[in-house]
């Protein structure tokens, strides 16, 4: 009869060094704590018996400590690993300095160093920055001192792309409608003329009113994209067309054009953009925004 093994007592995972790793800080702190305690009635063997370790780990430790100090309680990383981004000195830079062949002056002093590679060893003062003016205490105000500031003019530009399951655009449209369309506000309508119950006097100063309410001419640009419908049927639905056309090649099944909310697409009354969409059988789907 095989014997019993359900009361055996096993260790899981087994006691004994990590090959090829590292110790974390826990097991180093302690080993330490150990050593520092019984090293007195201990001998290392035993100790490192003891924390799951081997004899010759321990004394590596223990040569780390005596160089690194409080360092080595913890986990180190190789050194020979350089962290940040990588050098932009190359290899064959490297080398060509170091090549006595092709650098035969790099010992020497570096005023040859200079002479031998034609170094510029002057500065040129135009190439550096200004200098910063001083200026004496409580005179900050003062006229001299006081430079106007020209007026910061922001950079807007407008970016188109399309996505699918299978595939993306190769490339941004970037787009721009020349055509500065000004809004404006809606003009109240113009009062009837009542021959039968009121005088030309009285139709006249109801005329009068009306004029003084027209609104003045003001500077209203439409939010959004800032194009209008024509521009957006010419620029950029013939490049969504395409690619739902390659899209139907690839994958028969009925496809869905989902655009957001912008006026300029042609999704809130039938006009240039919606009539091209059913000339090619597309179908928007409405965008919750």
């Amino acid at each position: 009869m095989a014997p019993t093994t359900r009361r055996t007592s096993r260790i899981t995972p087994p006691p004994g060094p990590s090959s090829g790793h590292e110790a974390n800080t826990i097991k180093k702190t302690r080993f330490f704590t150990a050593y520092d305690k019984e090293i007195s009635f201990k001998s290392l063997r035993q100790i490192a018996k003891d924390e799951s370790t081997t004899e010759s780990t321990a004394r590596r430790w223990l040569k780390q400590c005596e160089n690194m100090g409080i360092l080595a309680y913890r986990y180190t990383r190789g050194r020979s690993g350089k962290l940040g981004k990588p050098s932009k000195v190359t290899k064959a830079m490297c080398k060509k300095l170091v090549d006595p062949a092709r650098n035969p002056v790099r010992n020497q002093p570096y005023e040859a160093q200079i002479a031998y590679h034609k170094i510029p060893s002057h500065i040129d003062p135009s190439a550096q920055q200004a200098p910063g003016i001083l200026r004496e205490l409580g005179t900050r105000y003062d006229d001299e001192n006081i430079v106007e500031r020209g007026e910061r003019k922001g950079v807007k530009f407008y970016v188109a792309v399309w996505v699918t399951w299978f595939d993306k655009a190769k490339k941004l449209e970037f787009y721009n409608d020349e055509e500065e369309y000004e809004e404006q506000p809606p003009m109240p309508t113009k009062p009837r003329r009542r021959p039968t119950t009121e005088t030309p006097e009285e139709y006249q100063a109801r005329l009068t009113d009306w004029e003084a309410q027209k609104p003045h001419k003001v500077d209203v640009k439409p939010q959004g994209n800032s194009m209008t419908q024509k521009y957006y049927t010419e620029r950029l639905l013939p490049v969504y067309i395409d690619a739902i056309q390659k899209a139907r090649i690839r994958d028969p099944g009925p496809w869905l054009f989902q655009e957001d909310g912008d006026p300029s697409y042609g999704m809130r009354k039938r006009g240039l953009a919606q009539q091209l969409k059913e000339n090619n059988w597309i179908v928007n789907l409405k965008h919750p925004a």
